[in-house]
């Protein structure tokens, strides 16, 4: 499916300073979009339910009634079902359109409802009918096969990574920058349209892998472990504010099949660049140019009656050339100096993931997650300064960085299934633990003098999450509601080990921690009928932060503030034809 578009977006932001935080008091974003661009996404699927009882003064729930569902425009047959013991029919992997749904059964009239099937609600809760009693004849009932369409809806795109060859052995940072509307600069950081206001969500949960506004550890997550990834260009008041500008789902891969499962698989490459730039000194080392990539992974799955277990592992080991910039600097006393940045890694990377899914019985699943993540890379960098007349040195910096990073992530969900298909109650805890070792050696060459120094940094992350959601199908939509606790603790502490003509100043080094207590509420409603779409919400948020180091620190002192805000949402559509949708969003 190809579709066009025009993007109009008009931001207004109104920010306080409070010591030295500026602190956001209001943002307001106002979207206006005409699809008419081409993308490449995935349908739409949705579940249809409802009920049937006979029209008597007691009305008594009626099994074994035949439904069907009609395309309305030529009436082709799409999908088949009947009511259980208590009444009840479910439909699913129904894509949006108009439809209508037809009742049958032996001594009763056949009925016929029509039926408006949107892109925003995965449950469309259809009611109760009443079958009226009379002589019926069941018509025979041809089942026939049903392709996949791609659609563009109005909440989010779905784009598939597994089955992308050219994204293998490579890096999920690397499969975002051929996604349309993401852009990456060459420190990682990802935009979304423009805004960097943007979360970045594991299988729907902010971990410390991705970061809490930064996007660093996603060049570290081989792309053989993604599945898909989707992307939330104009979120709902369901999501954090942090993630106003948009949100970016990365999904995990998981096996469905029944027994036992496994899956091995092995990429390799190798980049050749025979010389980028040239050495403006003998003394700088070899620039990484053979840069081979390994990316072996593993994956085991058993699924038996209500009990699903899985674990994949995925190891990313490369060598690389990060930087090779040249630069030339021109002082006010007129001199010129050249410089040059290289730095070559080594990196070794290590993805474990495993769960557990248990359906207890029809109203209680519980699922129990975990990820462990860990990175570790040698840095080697040079930074010659050159005179541009004389071709003297005037001070050569080299570096050795070691860093190790580990993350680890675990959660247990619990889900209550009411009667009605997509009416569900949801807990979720969430647990996130990363830490972060480094250690910097730095050597500064001078005509006349040589200077070294080491800098060490042990910084931590813990985050708790709680959630409850609660959603609510209805006839033309849906209904959440849900309530969120986060707690974030990230105490640091970096070491200075002043060498010979040392640099540093020792009043720099000592403890730091970041604190941040989060409540927040949200309620969402969504409507859709022939040609509109309307979801609309408000999401409520209490934050109180705290910035503490220690009390003899040199520079820095103790800050605090909090805030709480009215966050509204407003996402419209507007079907002009087939071809052709007229959008509105605000947040």
């Amino acid at each position: 499916m190809c579709d066009f578009g025009l993007l109009i977006t008009i931001s207004v932001i109104f920010v306080a300073k409070i010591g030295k935080y500026e602190i956001l008091m209001l943002k307001t974003l106002f979207t206006l979009t005409l699809f008419l661009f081409p993308s490449l996404i995935w349908s739409q699927q949705v579940t249809l339910t409802g009920k049937v009882e006979d029209d008597s003064e007691q009305p008594k729930p009626m099994p074994y009634v035949n439904v069907v569902l009609l395309k309305r425009a030529d009436s082709s047959f799409v999908k088949g079902t009947v009511t259980n013991d208590k009444g009840r029919f479910v439909m699913e992997g129904i894509t949006p359109d108009d439809y209508l749904l037809q009742y049958t059964f032996m001594g009763f009239e056949k009925a016929t409802v029509p039926v408006r099937v949107g892109r925003l609600s995965e449950y469309l809760d259809l009611g109760t009918f009443a079958l009226k009693e009379a002589a019926a004849k069941l018509q025979e009932v041809e089942v026939a096969a049903r392709r996949d369409e791609v659609e563009k809806a109005l909440d989010k795109k779905s784009f598939n990574v597994d089955e992308n060859i050219s994204q293998q052995g490579g890096s999920l940072l690397q499969a975002l920058r051929n996604l349309p509307g993401i852009t990456t600069d060459q420190d990682g950081q990802v935009t979304l349209r423009g805004s960097n206001q943007i979360a970045i969500l594991i299988d729907g949960k902010q971990t410390a892998l991705t970061g809490f506004g930064r996007q660093e550890g996603l060049d570290n997550i081989p792309a053989s472990a993604i599945e898909r990834i989707e992307i939330i260009n104009n979120p709902s008041a369901k999501y954090d504010a942090t993630g106003m500008g948009g949100i970016i789902n990365i999904i995990t891969k998981k096996e469905q099949a029944s027994g036992w499962n496994g899956k091995l698989g092995l990429t390799g490459g190798v980049g050749g660049v025979t010389l980028k730039s040239e050495s403006i000194s003998e003394n700088m080392r070899d620039q990484y140019r053979f840069t081979p990539k390994l990316n072996p992974s593993a994956a085991v799955n058993y699924r038996k009656n209500n009990l699903n277990f899985f674990a994949n592992g995925d190891i990313l080991w490369r060598q690389k050339m990060m930087k090779n910039e040249m630069i030339t600097r021109t002082y006010d006393n007129g001199d010129v100096v050249n410089q040059q940045f290289l730095e070559n890694r080594t990196q070794p990377i290590y993805n474990i993931k495993a769960g557990l899914d248990w359906q207890v019985n029809e109203k209680h699943e519980f699922s129990f997650y975990t990820l462990y993540n860990y990175r570790a890379y040698n840095d080697l960098g040079d930074i010659p300064y050159i005179e541009a007349q004389s071709g003297n040195m005037r001070r050569f910096w080299e570096y050795d960085e070691d860093e190790v990073n580990q993350t680890f992530t675990s959660s247990i969900a619990h889900i209550y299934s009411f009667e009605q298909p997509g009416h569900q109650l949801q807990t979720v805890f969430n647990y996130s633990f990363r830490r972060k070792d480094e250690r910097f050696n730095f050597i500064n060459t001078l005509p006349n003098e040589i200077g070294t120094d080491t800098t060490s940094l042990i910084a931590d992350e813990h985050i708790f999450d709680l959630e409850v959601d609660y959603v609510k199908p209805l006839k033309k939509g849906k209904m959440e509601w849900g309530a969120k606790q986060r707690n974030l603790r990230y105490p640091n502490q970096i070491t200075f080990n002043p060498g010979i003509n040392s640099v540093l100043n020792p009043g720099l080094a000592g403890s730091a921690e970041y604190r941040e207590n989060l409540t927040a509420l949200y309620g969402n409603y969504i409507y859709e009928s022939g040609k509109l779409e309307i979801e609309a919400g408000l999401r409520m948020e209490y934050a109180d932060i705290s910035y503490l180091v220690d009390d003899n620190h040199a520079v820095y002192q103790d800050e605090s503030f909090d805030y709480i805000e009215p966050l509204p949402a407003v996402r419209t559509s507007f079907k002009i034809n087939d071809r052709n949708n007229l959008s509105l969003f605000y947040n």
